[in-house]
């Protein structure tokens, strides 16, 4: 069992942002791969949210945004087998450099709330 030192390291949401323009003629592929990686990480407990984006003026240029509970989850996420072999799969699909960012939510502390702008 960890103790309360322990699962503090672990607390809070990360976002893990990849960012990556496909070669045209290898987006099908790619897509089709990134459909069965994604089933796959839909039954990780810690993940909360995966979504694809792609660019509407260049469709290629895609941006995937997963939402893990906390960094203990995103671990065990890099750790899966089917993340590496996607990797594998999809090698030689990318158009030039990807970016991946890891990002951590802000703690706004326990009195404060979120500000959202009033529907209009």
């Amino acid at each position: 069992m960890q103790d309360r030192d322990d699962h503090s390291k672990h607390a809070g949401t990360v976002v893990s942002v990849f960012e990556t323009e496909i070669v045209p003629e290898r987006l099908s592929y790619y897509l089709e791969r990134l459909r069965i990686v994604a089933g796959h990480s839909a039954r990780e407990s810690g993940l909360e949210r995966c979504e694809v984006f792609n660019d509407p003026e260049c469709p290629n240029k895609i941006m995937i945004v997963d939402v893990f509970a906390d960094d203990l989850a995103y671990q065990e996420h890099l750790k899966q087998d089917y993340l590496r072999i996607f990797q594998e799969e999809v090698t030689g699909c990318a158009a030039g450099p990807s970016t991946h960012r890891v990002l951590r939510l802000v703690d706004r502390g326990k009195n404060t709330t979120a500000i959202v702008p009033p529907a209009i």
